[in-house]
């Protein structure tokens, strides 16, 4: 198992990762960025709205912005890849400048085949690549004029409307005591009902949304180089154990060793 990520600090947060694992299974989850990612070596297996397809080496894989999803080495053998995680002001950034309308929702194809710009994303993940920004750009405006989906997905407003407003409550109580129990009596629904309702609008239940976004905080504690027992109790994991074993099986790593392999530089 290896796993580096480096945060680009002038550059809107934009993180890249190399990781390296074998026999290792992500559950559901999200990014609150896009994650456009490229595999180097091996086979993955990856699911999106019970869409399961597989991903062989040299093929580009692209989560959208908290699009709910899993994945996991398809064999027994390592999976390799380099993934970029773009925030969406970055996509927003290069909308204008290149003078690409903003559709309503960014959401690109998840799986992709193309030598191109399997190519560009290894190169920028290559140190030795002079100008940053202007490949970035480059990729970023290649995926904006080719691989957008043209997306009709229609909800129920009456349902989401009462989901987002449990998710509002969920964010101001975030460090909480949180349970089922009390969000259900907070919004007189029964627990199944909330459970079926939220993974139904979000793709997770309501206590693993909880414990994503408290991950998700945890990330940013230690990247600013905070004790890892007060990153715990700050986040909502009054159990150091109960924090560690979830920030693995999401991360595919302890909180210590990212802290280990937690890079910063500039382009």
């Amino acid at each position: 198992m290896k796993v580096k990520t480096t945060k680009i600090t002038n550059f809107y947060g934009l993180e890249l990762k190399e990781a390296t694992f074998k026999n290792k299974e992500f559950p559901d989850h999200f990014h609150d960025s896009f994650s456009i990612g490229i595999i180097t070596e091996g086979v993955e297996k990856i699911r999106i709205s019970e869409n399961e397809q597989i991903a062989f080496s040299n093929s580009v894989i692209i989560f959208n912005q908290f699009e709910t999803h899993s994945n996991q080495n398809f064999d027994k053998d390592n999976c390799s890849f380099l993934t970029s995680y773009i925030h969406q002001d970055i996509l927003h950034f290069i909308c204008k400048k290149q003078n690409i309308p903003i559709p309503n929702r960014l959401e690109f194809h998840n799986l992709i085949y193309d030598d191109k710009l399997c190519k560009s994303l290894i190169n920028f993940h290559n140190n030795e690549l002079q100008d940053k920004n202007l490949q970035l750009e480059n990729i970023v405006t290649y995926l904006l004029t080719t691989q957008l989906k043209n997306n009709k997905t229609q909800h129920s407003q009456s349902i989401d409307g009462k989901i987002d407003t449990i998710r509002s409550f969920i964010h101001e109580n975030l460090y909480e005591k949180l349970s089922l129990s009390n969000i259900s009596e907070k919004f007189k629904i029964d627990k199944f009902r909330l459970i079926r309702q939220f993974k139904s609008s979000t793709g997770l239940t309501p206590l693993n949304y909880i414990i994503m976004h408290r991950l998700d905080k945890s990330k940013t504690m230690i990247q600013q180089k905070m004790p890892l027992v007060e990153v715990a109790l700050e986040c909502g994991f009054y159990d150091q154990s109960c924090f560690t074993k979830f920030f693995n099986k999401y991360y595919g790593i302890s909180p210590y060793n990212y802290s280990k392999n937690y890079f910063e530089t500039t382009f």
